[in-house]
């Protein structure tokens, strides 16, 4: 159990990462197009390596599968990364991964009105508490004149996010959730070679191939991976709830690492959205205690 919790605690802080780096490729001037095809090959080589050394049948996928992951991937990931990745050039990596994390209340919201999910007690509190986290941040985000093309694009990753994780969960069957993500990963990869040579990469300087190598493995390849092993050993509902220190990790990495400025409002907007997450998986552990 304690090692469980401790891959889910990890896998998390290593997702938190990613707005992080991708903060830094702005920085150093890698577009987002180049870095997310570095992040995706990068990444979906070393899914290959971990695989051929671990169990090689892990590659295995039927056909009707994998052409759901190359959907998944080529399209709603790409999409997903892409308006994610945007958002960083324009607004602080605490408020694009705050916003990012709207997507529960995007999910229940598109569950309810196209797959008539019936709404429980602790699902509307969760879903008031979560809207009241988005005010909260939304808020914060206008009255520091923040950007709006940063807003629009934080809010589009979320919403295809939201997209994504519903398609996911309403397709896939009959195949194991790693080798499922590794083909989207993969084929988010390949998708973005069509926007950005991969060749590119020995063109870049040291700064930024410690960055694309970085990315590629610690909130991409370690980072899913980890989650993984953590569902496995403790389940998914579990693993969910330790998940959520997620953006807190994102926020506390912007505050040190790049210097924003977190305020009142944005830390009580993610704590209510945390709280809100964990309300409805706390009552699923009570039904099964």
């Amino acid at each position: 159990m304690i090692s469980g919790i401790f891959y889910a605690l990890l896998s998390a802080t290593f997702f938190g990462f990613l707005g992080i780096f991708g903060k830094y490729g702005t920085i150093l001037k890698i577009s987002a197009t180049e870095l997310l095809t570095y992040r995706f090959i990068i990444g979906s080589l070393f899914f290959i390596l971990f695989f051929l050394l671990k169990d090689r049948k892990l590659f295995r996928i039927d056909l009707k599968n994998f052409i759901r992951a190359c959907v998944a991937g080529g399209i709603f990931y790409l999409l997903m990364s892409y308006f994610f990745f945007k958002a960083l050039e324009y607004i602080p990596a605490s408020t694009t991964s705050l916003i990012l994390y709207i997507y529960p209340l995007m999910v229940s919201i598109l569950s309810i009105l196209f797959f008539g999910i019936k709404i429980s007690r602790s699902l509307f509190i969760s879903l008031i508490l979560i809207a009241s986290g988005c005010i909260l941040i939304f808020y914060d985000a206008f009255n520091r004149s923040l950007d709006l093309r940063g807003v629009l694009f934080a809010f589009l990753a979320m919403l295809v996010f939201s997209f994504y994780l519903i398609y996911v969960q309403k397709t896939i069957s009959n195949v194991k959730p790693i080798t499922f993500s590794f083909y989207v990963i993969l084929t988010a990869g390949l998708s973005f070679t069509l926007f950005n040579n991969p060749i590119g990469i020995f063109n870049l300087n040291n700064k930024q191939i410690v960055l694309v190598i970085l990315i590629g493995i610690i909130p991409t390849f370690l980072a899913v991976m980890l989650q993984f092993i953590a569902i496995e050993k403790i389940g998914s509902v579990y693993t969910s709830i330790f998940s959520t220190i997620e953006p807190i990790v994102t926020v506390s990495a912007s505050y040190f690492f790049l210097d924003d400025n977190i305020v009142i409002q944005q830390v009580m907007g993610m704590f209510m959205i945390i709280l809100g997450i964990v309300l409805p998986n706390l009552k699923i552990l009570k039904k099964r205690s």
